[in-house]
């Protein structure tokens, strides 16, 4: 992890084909690039989000304590970013709901975890918005052209009372469709549509790994 370079990229032109559900007035931000298919010596990359994905079934094994150092990692490095930001007092951070509910045996906070790291001792809003009602099968698990639509995704999400600031950042490990993020994105501004809601990935999983990219 050591040698990753955390330079933020924003989803633009040149890659939002990648990402086919998101449309060109979305706001998403990106660490990395991850490549599909390949395993944890492939990139420096690859070697973070897998470790920071790995199941929670695992917790008791010895390889499990490099997801709690990926979540420590990914912690600083959000709470690095939060300090170039808007104040605080603007800003919700709010994590992606994963495709497993609360009462599912492999229920993975990982993202929430990193979360609370980024966020502690600052004036932010950070909370669980979004609550997923029900589980259903992770997208890397599901077959080509059986993947979830955010019109059946967006159901499963109970959205809290508790409005949000004026800027809602959505937090998740991977930025693949865009489908998770379409679906929390309409959610919130179904319920408040003056606000203003970004999405900020570790990494996006990209056709075009050897792309220019532009850093902000």
């Amino acid at each position: 992890m050591n040698t990753l370079r955390w330079d933020l990229h924003r989803v633009d032109d040149s890659n939002i084909g990648d990402h086919h559900w998101l449309t060109a007035g979305d706001e998403c931000y990106y660490f990395h690039e991850y490549t599909p298919k390949q395993g944890f010596n492939y990139s420096p990359a690859n070697d973070f989000v897998l470790n920071f994905k790995i199941k929670v079934r695992h917790r008791n094994e010895p390889r499990y304590h490099y997801k709690t150092q990926a979540i420590n990692e990914a912690g600083r490095r959000w709470n690095t970013l939060l300090r170039t930001m808007a104040s605080d007092q603007q800003l919700t951070l709010v994590p992606i709901p994963p495709s497993k509910a609360r009462d599912h045996a492999e229920y993975d906070d990982r993202v929430w975890r990193a979360i609370q790291f980024a966020s502690a001792g600052r004036q932010v809003d950070a909370r669980e918005l979004i609550i997923q009602t029900e589980s259903y099968a992770a997208a890397h698990e599901q077959g080509d052209g059986h993947r979830i639509r955010p019109e059946e995704l967006q159901p499963m999400y109970r959205v809290s009372d508790v409005a949000p600031r004026q800027r809602v950042i959505l937090f998740d490990d991977m930025l693949t469709t865009g489908c998770h993020f379409v679906a929390a994105r309409n959610a919130i501004l179904e319920k408040w549509p003056n606000r203003q809601v970004l999405g900020l990935f570790f990494c996006a999983q990209s056709a075009g790994c050897n792309r220019s990219k532009r850093s902000v």
